[in-house]
C-alpha cells in the first residue's frame, strides 16, 4: 500500500487525507466521512489489520506495520502528525 496525496475543500478547510488507526467506532466514523466523499484516508494499523473489535474491513487504505503491537501504530501516527505539523510550519 502506497501513501496517496490529494486535496479536498470542505466548509473551506482543505483536507489533504485523513488519517486514523482504525479501531472501532469513532476512529472508523471520520474514514466512513472519507470513502463517502472522495477524501484520501489512511494511516496505520497492527500487523494483520488487527482491531479490538476483530479485523479491520479491507475499503479502508492502510499500511501495516511490521509488528501486531498497537503501540508500533501509535508511534507511526505520532511521526506522521509530527512531519505534517513541521512541514505547514515550513510553507
Amino acid at each position: 500500500m502506497g501513501v496517496t496525496i490529494g486535496m479536498v475543500t470542505i466548509m473551506n478547510i482543505r483536507v489533504p487525507r485523513i488519517i486514523s488507526g482504525g479501531q472501532s467506532g469513532a476512529d472508523r466514523a471520520p474514514l466512513d466521512f472519507a470513502i463517502a466523499h472522495g477524501i484520501p484516508h489512511g494511516g496505520w494499523c497492527p500487523n494483520g489489520t488487527k482491531a479490538e473489535d476483530g479485523v479491520i474491513d479491507g475499503r479502508y487504505a492502510f499500511d501495516e506495520t511490521p509488528s501486531d503491537n498497537y503501540a508500533q501504530r501509535t508511534d507511526q501516527h505520532f511521526a506522521i502528525h509530527s512531519y505534517l505539523d513541521l512541514k505547514s510550519k515550513s510553507s
